[in-house]
């Protein structure tokens, strides 16, 4: 199993993969922007291909 976190704070987020920064992203569209909305799993076409998740855990953040 491979371990992904998602990090999103304000208009800044971090995905690391096993412990590892593998991006780091600031979204400046202030119009587009939004504060919550939906969690997805994106596959791309290809192969037959499954994927499995488990131990999903989604927390807020303390405030600062």
């Amino acid at each position: 199993w491979n371990e992904m976190v998602v990090i999103a704070e304000g208009k800044t987020f971090v995905h690391l993969v096993n412990g590892h920064v593998l991006a780091i992203g600031i979204d400046e569209h202030e119009a587009k922007r939004r504060d919550s909305g939906l969690i997805g799993y994106q596959l791309h076409r290809g192969p037959p291909m499954k994927i499995r998740l488990k131990d999903i855990q989604v927390r807020k953040m303390p405030s600062q």
